[in-house]
Order: C-alpha cells, then sequence, then structure tokens
C-alpha cells in the first residue's frame, strides 16, 4: 500500500490508489510477460506506453487541465505515477518524451496552442520531443548555436541538432535557438520554438 504523503490532496490520494492497482494488476504481469518474450527494449517501451494511455496513465493527461482531456492532478500525481511505474520492472520512455516535448505548452501555452497540440499528444495520436543536443552542444543548453533570426512575421532557423530521444518520429519538436547571440544574462539568447515534424526544411 502506498504511503500518502502529508501534501496530497484527496484527490491525489485516489489517484495513488488507482495508480498501484493499474501497476499491480495490469502493467506488472504485462511487463513480466513482454520481458520473457526477450523482446527488443524500445518494442516493450512501446507496448508498456500503449497500455499506460490506453488505460489512462499518460503522464501528460495526468498533467494537463481537464478541459483538455487531463486529469489535473498537478505534479504531485505525476510524480506519483513516475514511482509507481518505477517499481514495474519497465519504463514508459516515448511517454516521458512526449512530456519533455509539451511540458512548456502545458505551463505556458495559450488556450489555442493547448487545444491543438495537447489534446492529440494525450490521446498518444501524436507524439513529441525535446530538442536541445547539437554536434558540439550536449546538455549545456547556454551554448545552443542553431540560431533564430527574425525575418518580419516569420523566424528563419539554422543549424543542427542531434541525439534526440524519438526525434526521427516525434510530429511536433520543441526547440530551443540561439535568437540573441549578444543577450549578457545567460540563457536571456534562447527563443523555444513549438515545430511541426513536416515543415519545409526539416530533415533528418
Amino acid at each position: 500500500m502506498i504511503d500518502y504523503m502529508p501534501w496530497w490532496t484527496e484527490k491525489n490520494k485516489k489517484f495513488a490508489d488507482e495508480c498501484e492497482n493499474f501497476i499491480d494488476t495490469e502493467l506488472q504481469p504485462r511487463a513480466i510477460k513482454l520481458l520473457e518474450q526477450n523482446l527488443d527494449p524500445m518494442e516493450i517501451q512501446w507496448e508498456a506506453s500503449k497500455l499506460c494511455i490506453d488505460k489512462g496513465f499518460h503522464p501528460l493527461m495526468i498533467l494537463a487541465e481537464e478541459e483538455f482531456g487531463g486529469l489535473d492532478q498537478g505534479y504531485a500525481g505525476y510524480t506519483i505515477l513516475n514511482e509507481e511505474v518505477g517499481r514495474s520492472m519497465i519504463n514508459i520512455n516515448p511517454l516521458l518524451t512526449s512530456v519533455f516535448g509539451a511540458g512548456p505548452i502545458h505551463l505556458f501555452g495559450t488556450q489555442a496552442q493547448k487545444e491543438k497540440f495537447m489534446i492529440p499528444l494525450i490521446k498518444g495520436e501524436k507524439w513529441a520531443s525535446i530538442t536541445v543536443t547539437e554536434p558540439d552542444v550536449g546538455n549545456d543548453a547556454a551554448g545552443i548555436q542553431l540560431s533564430a533570426v527574425q525575418d518580419g512575421d516569420e523566424w528563419v532557423l539554422n543549424g543542427w541538432k542531434r541525439f534526440i530521444t524519438l526525434g526521427a518520429i516525434s510530429d511536433y519538436h520543441m526547440l530551443y535557438a540561439n535568437s540573441d547571440p549578444d543577450a549578457r544574462r545567460i540563457y536571456r539568447h534562447l527563443t523555444a520554438f513549438y515545430l511541426s515534424a513536416d515543415l519545409p526544411g526539416i530533415t533528418y
């Protein structure tokens, strides 16, 4: 039985019980069967992720507001799910990657952006990635070199990204670019762009 944290709401506690039951009765048994089949690890991740989506346990769904198809459990619920999944001997990396790729939309997006992007992501109809790493830049986002130059009402992006989890199959990319090389304060030179993967000029 899950130990309730003192800051959890009654809604969080109820979700924790539901999550524990899902892990024990569905995800854990499914994980054992998949591991026994000696499948490719990525295939196992996809199968586990699909099960989570089908049963209403997409991490992004946990975070999102109810009007966008979410459960509005906040980061307490998100943490509960991650901790429970962590004991199932399997991971759901494709879903977590979509959370990273849609997190800024969830936190700072407009109503229209949330309706356009969050809903299909929550349903598992679309996938998103976060694109930071470049050929000469790893975890140090301050060193991002891919440039963003404003041209009238549009932006022109020029550069490379690499080692992007789910990058080749994602429908959307949360891309960070250097839009002000002369900025003196760290990270003030970065701008985030939410791109559709089928935009002209994007190659893989």
